[in-house]
């Protein structure tokens, strides 16, 4: 098993980034190197840390992006605009797309074979995130029983 990288797009309020990211589903948060964040002009009101894959615990300040696109999915169009990220304190080569992230776009990660699996539209209701299964097109010609 290796990891899944992809290309990724990253949208902030003054500019855009494509990278080719780390599919990271051992992270629940995306996260992202500073240069990038002040390039697509992020603000970091928070402060935290975050456990990495291999144990160690860095520290990174929270803030959003407008939209994170994958596979040709947008969180925008999945759950809204303006989603959660981490930007770490210092700079790294790659960016890591969290579980969160992720799932907001509906996808997952199928590490054996090195691809993204779409598990379908999701829809939020009451506060709630709800998978959508669709069995048929009800608008599509034909009969119905």
């Amino acid at each position: 098993m290796g990891e899944v990288r992809r290309s990724t797009r990253i949208i902030g309020t003054r500019g855009e980034v494509t990278v080719d990211a780390v599919m990271d589903t051992g992270s629940i948060t995306t996260i992202i190197p500073p240069s990038i964040a002040r390039k697509i002009g992020i603000r970091s009101p928070g402060l935290g840390t975050r456990t990495l894959a291999d144990g160690s615990v860095v520290k990174v300040t929270t803030g959003t992006v407008y939209s994170i696109e994958i596979a040709g999915k947008s969180t925008v169009d999945m759950v809204g605009a303006y989603h959660s990220i981490a930007v770490m304190q210092t700079e790294q080569d790659e960016v890591l797309v969290g579980l969160t992230t992720l799932e907001s776009l509906g996808l997952g990660v199928d590490p054996s074979s090195g691809t993204l699996i779409d598990h379908g539209p999701l829809l939020r209701a009451s506060g709630r995130v709800r998978r959508i299964v669709i069995t048929r097109n009800p608008l599509a010609g034909g009969s119905s029983r």
